[in-house]
């Protein structure tokens, strides 16, 4: 398999996945925002490790 046939196959895994996601966040009726946090904060850890230490909120639907 070319190297365009492995990245191409890697993208639709990573939809099927985020779609397999969007529809259980649709059965838990987990606000969207929280969905869209919760999917950036996986991508970015670093970000995550940042914000923890600075004892931040996230989400904060005050």
């Amino acid at each position: 398999m070319n190297v365009i046939c492995q990245w191409i196959l890697c993208i639709n895994m990573l939809h099927v996945q985020v779609f397999g996601i969007f529809i259980e966040r649709l059965k838990c009726s987990i606000p969207l925002t929280i969905f869209g946090v919760v999917m950036n904060l996986v991508r970015n850890l670093i970000v995550v490790e940042t914000i923890k230490l600075a004892n931040y909120d996230l989400a904060n639907h005050k």
